[in-house]
């Protein structure tokens, strides 16, 4: 690629990751709807490409760049939930391979789309990486790609997509590949079936409904031969010197629901067989079993238990936990824990809480468990203490760098005292405290609950100025727009609030000019606070040692 291509490449991947990023950034998308917001805004990045100078001959690059940058990127925006984050996946891959008719770039044609979607699949492929945490979520992930760029093929493509299949298997198979998932989470050989199976599974269920769905005149049997043929040359990538008849044919996983197909494989020379739309070592889906409905007290662990969930095929089963829907102010979390998990209600309220388990090769239909948390009796003197004495234990809990302490004194004032303005303070020092343990996300996520609730009182604008520090040096790449509106809303001329916050408040300016490049006026702005008397604030102020 040109430098100039390579300039191009690299704007587009900011940008895709500047979009997705601020889609939990803007308060308006709500987490369940930002799988869709993520699908549509790839889609129209990649719609739009004529107009921001990509040619013909940089087009695959571009799109497998905007797809790779946009997956690496959701785990950013809370879909961390093993099934809400293999949604998204689907989503941004469908939204990319979906545009690729709509580019609007000079000399694209038909021919050329099977490319652009293997460029795709295969962007969306090196980012499992940096979401995977297991063998099990990179098969998921596969088959969301694979799920997703079907969809899209068979809604642009049409009678065209049978030979785009075979794109989509080898665009997935050479992203896994380049991205050395091999030597993070699985063996080469020994997982090589379980990834062939995870794509070919997913691929010929989803292509060979959309077909049925559109009414397409193409057979359905012709699409599977092709992803046949490409599941044949996945395997020499995969496993050095391929797989061997029987054992490619125990890793395709074909679904159709009736058709048969006998095909030759050019590539390898030898005979491939699928008997009603599965291989040969045919694979059953696993069930899930978790109870409907459970009662909880905010505060008090639960314990949710799918360890009665099964697979014909006696397989060893992974387990997939995720919230569908919980009370608006809750930031409380699911452990990925394996047969059980456990979930502490942090507000009252209703639950819903999904489990659906994996036997490597296939994935079960989803259960659900609703939670109806109840608030504790209320007690002015909560075992003893006021929320006053709980917030004087948890400020010197922080003073003494106990963050755990800190965080659990808050979090009982925040459950038993909702009411009362030491719901601020409480949100205040539990996202101090949780940044201090290192849980960026959750930090964030009681301190917005205290900015909501509180936007005036003293706590609710310490609120703002610590989730604008945390903008500017937790990340990875600073918000520095987001951080300095929250700068910009705290009155630093009310001498009704205390010195120190309003020293915070107006060293925080100052730290968004220097970031902005604008050191002349940040010492300007420095000089003129000169009125500040915290001994804090003076040291940093020019002087005529340190000018």
């Amino acid at each position: 690629m040109t430098s100039g291509g390579e300039a191009i490449k690299a704007l587009l991947g900011r940008s895709s990751r500047a979009a997705i990023s601020n889609l939990a950034k803007t308060g308006i998308i709500s987490l369940e709807n930002r799988a869709d917001a993520a699908g549509t805004l790839v889609g129209t990045l990649v719609s739009s490409l004529s107009g921001g100078g990509v040619n013909k001959t940089v087009v695959n690059d571009a799109v497998g760049m905007i797809t790779k940058a946009a997956v690496s990127s959701l785990v950013g925006i809370g879909l961390d939930q093993a099934q809400a984050l293999a949604t998204a996946v689907t989503e941004v891959t469908r939204g990319a391979v979906s545009a690729i008719s709509a580019t609007g770039i000079e000399g694209i044609s038909g021919a050329d789309y099977g490319t652009m979607a293997a460029a795709i699949t295969k962007g969306a492929s090196e980012a499992l990486d940096d979401l995977a945490t297991d063998a099990g979520t990179v098969m998921s992930l596969a088959a969301a790609v694979s799920q997703g760029a079907s969809v899209g093929v068979a809604e642009v493509l049409g009678n065209d997509t049978g030979a785009v299949a075979a794109d989509l298997i080898r665009g997935i198979v050479a992203g896994t590949a380049d991205a050395t998932l091999s030597s993070t989470y699985l063996s080469a050989t020994e997982d090589a079936a379980a990834i062939i199976g995870a794509i070919t599974g997913s691929t010929s269920e989803t292509l060979s409904a959309r077909i049925t769905e559109l009414g397409l005149s193409i057979q359905v049997a012709d699409v599977l031969t092709e992803v046949v043929k490409a599941a044949s040359a996945s395997a020499q990538v995969l496993v050095a010197g391929g797989m061997n008849q029987q054992a490619l044919q125990e890793a395709i996983i074909l679904k159709d629901g009736s058709e048969t197909i006998t095909t030759t494989v050019a590539t390898s020379g030898y005979t491939v067989a699928i008997d009603e739309g599965i291989a040969a070592g045919q694979n059953s889906t696993p069930l899930a079993v978790l109870q409907p409905e459970r009662a909880a007290t905010v505060l008090s662990a639960l314990i949710l238990d799918g360890s009665d969930s099964s697979d014909a095929d006696a397989d060893e089963l992974s387990y997939s936990w995720a919230f569908i829907a919980r009370p608006s102010l809750s930031v409380t979390v699911l452990p990925q824990t394996g047969s059980t998990t456990t979930l502490t209600p942090d507000v009252a309220g209703t639950y819903i809480v999904s489990l659906k388990v994996s036997d490597g090769l296939a994935w079960s239909a989803e259960v659900y468990c609703t939670v109806t948390a109840a608030p504790p009796a209320t007690n002015p003197n909560w075992e003893g203490k006021t929320a006053a004495q709980r917030l004087v234990m948890a400020q010197g809990f922080l003073m003494d760098a106990d963050y755990m302490s800190a965080k659990n004194e808050a979090l009982v004032v925040l459950a038993r005292y909702p009411e009362s303005p030491a719901f601020a303070e409480a949100g205040y020092i539990a996202g101090k405290a949780l940044r201090g343990l290192g849980d960026i996300s959750l930090a964030q996520g009681y301190l917005d609950t205290a900015i909501q609730e509180y936007p005036s009182l003293e706590y609710g604008l310490r609120a703002k100025l610590l989730k604008a520090d945390m903008l500017l040096w937790d990340q990875a790449v600073p918000d520095v727009a987001s951080a300095g509106t929250l700068y910009q809303a705290i009155d630093v001329d009310d001498t009704t609030f205390p010195e120190d916050l309003l020293w915070e408040a107006k060293l925080g300016r100052v730290a968004i000019l220097f970031f902005q490049g604008d050191a002349p006026q940040a010492l300007t702005v420095l000089t003129d606070y000169d009125n500040i008397t915290s001994p804090r604030w003076v040291a940093l102020q020019p002087s005529e040692e340190r000018p």
